[in-house]
C-alpha cells in the first residue's frame, strides 16, 4: 500500500511539475518520495532543483545536505552547510553537522576551525573539548592536545572524567609526575574510584 501510496503521489507531484517546473516546493516533494524509494540520485536532482528554485529556503538546503552527506557527498555537503550556516547562524545544529562533514571529507583542520566557532559560540563545553582534543592528537599537535585537556580541567575542576583522561595524557606523553598529580587529586575527591 505504502508503495502505492508513493506511485500515486509521485505521479500527482508530475502532473504539478509540468504545470511548474519551477516550482521549490514540488521538486522538494519528489525529492522526498525519490528519497522514501532509495532512488538517491533523483532525489538529489529533485532536491537540488527545489534549491535552485528556492536558494534561502532552509528546509531545501537542509535536506539537501542530508541527502548529499548520505550519499558520501562530503565536499558538496559541506559547501551546503555553509550555505545554510550563512542563511541560520544562530542555529548550532549546523555547525555540528558541518564538523562531521569535514571529518567524513577527512578535512580534520576545517573541522578543528567550526567546533573553535561553536566553541566561541556556546562556550567551553566537554564534548566540543575532548573532540578537540581527539582531532589535535591524531594530526600530531600533542601541545594543542594537551592545552585542551588543561583547559578543560581548569574550566571544570572536580570532573573525575576530565582528570583522568589528563591524567592518561601525561602518562602518554611519558609525563609522570602531572599524572601521578593528578591521579591522587582524583583520589582525593573521591577515595572509592
Amino acid at each position: 500500500k505504502i508503495s502505492g501510496d508513493l506511485y500515486v503521489a509521485d505521479s500527482l507531484y508530475k502532473k504539478c511539475l509540468e504545470l511548474n517546473p519551477n516550482s521549490g516546493v514540488i521538486n522538494f516533494e519528489l525529492s522526498g518520495i525519490y528519497r522514501s524509494k532509495e532512488e538517491f540520485k533523483k532525489a538529489i536532482e529533485f532536491a537540488e532543483l527545489a534549491v535552485e528554485a528556492s536558494p534561502q529556503n532552509e528546509w531545501y538546503l537542509a535536506h539537501l545536505a542530508l541527502l548529499y552527506n548520505e550519499n558520501k557527498y562530503y565536499n558538496r555537503s559541506s559547501i551546503t552547510f555553509r550555505k545554510l550556516i550563512k542563511i541560520k547562524p544562530e542555529k548550532i545544529s549546523y555547525l555540528f553537522s558541518l564538523t562531521e562533514a569535514y571529518l567524513s571529507a577527512n578535512k580534520v583542520n576545517k573541522a578543528l576551525k567550526t567546533l573553535l566557532l561553536i566553541e566561541n559560540k556556546i562556550g567551553i563545553n566537554e564534548d566540543i573539548s575532548i573532540q578537540k582534543h581527539q582531532l589535535y592528537a591524531f594530526i600530531n599537535k600533542r601541545k594543542k592536545a594537551l592545552k585542551e585537556l588543561e583547559k578543560l580541567v581548569l574550566e571544570f575542576p572536580e570532573n573525575l572524567r576530565n582528570l583522568g583522561l589528563l591524567a592518561e595524557y601525561y602518562e602518554s606523553l611519558n609525563k609522570k609526575e602531572e599524572s601521578l598529580d593528578l591521579l591522587i587529586k582524583m583520589m582525593n575527591l573521591d577515595s572509592s574510584n
